[in-house]
């Protein structure tokens, strides 16, 4: 009888464990966070990183960077008036020489160029 009795310990404990697995992944699902939203230059941080094999350190400073180009046209975009393109052009242009010339190394800095003259590489665009 003895023995009986621990079978069905263990069969509850069994089914009770295998329940409570089940519910945690249903209720896991539920809860999980959404992935992150995709920032308006992730494709192009990702082509950079690809084109010039960026590490680590470099990928994090261009991330930034980015960043804060992202941040400087929303600010021009939130007082937008006629005749603020220019200043949008300037941050681009000041994004770019960045990324040219702190980001990447010396080496790879006229392959850069040639790249976004011909198109290849194109401009940061929010």
């Amino acid at each position: 009888m003895l023995d009986s009795l621990r079978g069905w310990i263990v069969l509850l404990a069994a089914t009770s464990f295998l329940a409570g697995v089940a519910a945690g992944v249903i209720f896991g699902l539920e809860v999980a966070p959404a992935p992150p939203e995709r920032g308006p230059f992730d494709e192009y941080q990702a082509r950079l990183g690809r084109a010039f094999q960026l590490d680590r350190e470099q990928q994090r400073v261009l991330a930034l960077r980015l960043d804060q180009y992202r941040r400087e046209i929303e600010a021009v975009q939130s007082k937008y008036m006629p005749g603020m393109e220019a200043e949008l052009v300037k941050a681009g242009l000041g994004c770019r020489d960045y990324i040219r010339d702190r980001v990447l190394p010396p080496a790879e800095r006229k392959r850069f160029d040639t790249l976004v003259q011909t198109g290849q590489l194109p401009e940061p665009t929010f």
